[in-house]
């Protein structure tokens, strides 16, 4: 894709080093009383009986060499100051596509190590690795609406609302730990109720606009609560109803069904954690303890089940991939394990592809040092007019003769 240069810009990080370059007119005093002593010097008759058979350079070959010394002298000062190019590119934004990362941070995805170093980590991993698709890509590069919901026990759904600067949402993403939520476990309802609360605040101005949910999680199978296949569907019917909008009456938010259809939304997972195949080729997922570590990554103890009881039996988790499946049949979506991320990338890419539209263009400044542009060619000319140069001279003269 090839981008619109907007404006383009030489300038200097240090600037106030420039003001050495007024030295430089400080030399050529000394230049022109050069010149005059070596006029008359060169009228004594003494030195007239020489010259015919001397090589001395004569004034003109005197005054290119200052200037070539200023030129390289002011070079110099210049690449002291920094130079820079600054380039304003033109990058397209696009709307009617809006995504939103449904991110677990709860204890099992902190702890649990069967991917390594350990689920948290990887999970952040795979959403770096879409969200620089997104920049990356030839086909894809420009600015997309994105949000982060990070979810435990509990959600937060304004945690990082919709913004368009990607270096933004991979900060916040770099923000999110095990401390994000504060309520243990692991509740993919909030998780759909917090997106739910997001659209709501923040609905789409466009009606035609799809909003792509991707929850990232182990889907906290050691909770044990039980119940979710009657409450996703229940949440999914709520967050996906295309007429479900929110108004204010007397300041408070009424949540209501509008005329007209106001958005569409779908909503893919991905499993975090590790699978097996038993005998029959069947996907089982193997309980996996829950280790605490130091920051230099030694072994302290086991995540148990009562944190003041060290006898207590350790916390185990297992990737729960049939809740994870049921939010994405029941979300439109589809279910992907974390191994299958190029699969997953290339789904979304097509979507993205198929449903996004330019609705504007955004400067993006680029910075790139000139420094090397000045200071090959300053090295050029002392390297010359200092006499390091002479052996050129004579390959010419001994290919001449």
């Amino acid at each position: 894709m090839i981008f619109d240069v907007w404006e383009m810009e030489i300038f200097f990080r240090e600037a106030e080093k420039l003001w050495f370059l007024a030295g430089i007119p400080a030399l050529w005093p000394f230049v022109i009383w050069e010149a005059r002593r070596r006029r008359r010097a060169l009228r004594n008759p003494s030195i007239l009986l020489h010259i015919p058979t001397a090589k001395l350079p004569g004034s003109c070959g005197r005054f290119v060499w200052w200037c070539l010394l200023s030129l390289g002298l002011a070079m110099l000062i210049a690449v002291l100051a920094k130079p820079e190019i600054k380039t304003a590119v033109l990058d397209p934004v696009y709307g009617r596509l809006r995504l939103t990362i449904l991110f677990d941070t709860s204890l099992s995805m902190k702890y649990a190590e069967d991917l390594k170093p350990n689920r948290l980590l990887a999970a952040k991993s795979a959403v770096r690795e879409f969200v620089n698709m997104l920049w990356s890509d030839a086909d894809l590069k420009g600015e997309y609406f994105l949000a982060l919901i990070p979810f435990a026990g509990a959600a937060q759904p304004f945690f990082a609302p919709f913004t368009t600067s990607h270096e933004e949402f991979l900060s916040n993403l770099g923000q999110l730990d095990e401390k994000a939520i504060t309520r243990k476990g692991t509740n993919v309802g909030a998780a759909l109720r917090a997106y739910d609360m997001l659209l709501l605040r923040y609905p789409s101005d466009d009606k035609e606009t799809l909003d792509i949910g991707m929850l990232f999680s182990d889907g906290g199978q050691e909770e044990g609560r039980g119940g979710e296949e009657e409450i996703i569907p229940r949440l999914m019917e709520e967050l996906r109803d295309p007429r479900r909008t929110q108004i204010f009456d007397n300041g408070d938010p009424v949540i209501v069904r509008s005329a007209e259809n106001s958005r569409r939304v779908v909503v893919y997972s991905v499993g975090i954690g590790n699978v097996l195949l038993d005998a029959r080729g069947n996907r089982i997922s193997a309980p996996i303890e829950l280790v605490k570590r130091d920051n230099s990554g030694n072994f302290i103890d086991y995540y148990r089940e009562d944190e003041k009881n060290s006898a207590s039996r350790p916390l185990q988790s297992r990737l729960d991939e049939d809740v994870l499946r049921l939010i994405a049949h029941e979300g439109g979506g589809a279910y992907f394990h974390f191994s299958e991320q190029s699969t997953l990338l290339s789904s979304l890419r097509e979507m993205i592809l198929k449903e996004r539209r330019e609705i504007a263009k955004r400067p993006r400044y680029q910075y790139k040092s000139m420094r090397e542009w000045l200071i090959v060619p300053a090295f050029v000319i002392f390297y010359f007019l200092f006499g390091y140069g002479a052996w050129i001279n004579r390959i010419v003269k001994k290919i001449s003769s």
